[in-house]
């Protein structure tokens, strides 16, 4: 895929099950994917290497709470894109 534009924001939305062990290889989903963290965390670098700037994880699927969903990816993967506003 090549780059997007800079001047346009660029989206993507999934579903996405967030499995309890954070290596577990990803498995494809309609319209998604379940995997653990890491893998996430790779494909998260993926779509900012790719341009995509906004991304929409709708976690619809899953059966964990999301609650424990949201503070693993604010603990585990988040840290890894700071927002442009905290890089100042």
């Amino acid at each position: 895929m090549s780059r997007l534009s800079a001047s346009k924001p660029y989206a993507q939305a999934d579903h996405l099950v967030l499995d309890g062990n954070p290596h577990a290889a990803p498995r494809h989903l309609p319209q998604g994917r379940r995997m653990g963290r890491e893998p996430l965390l790779d494909l998260f670098k993926t779509y900012e290497a790719d341009g995509v700037d906004q991304l929409i994880p709708n976690l619809r699927f899953d059966t964990r709470p999301a609650e424990h969903v949201m503070v693993e990816l604010a603990s585990y993967v988040l840290p890894h894109f700071p927002s442009p506003a905290a890089d100042g």
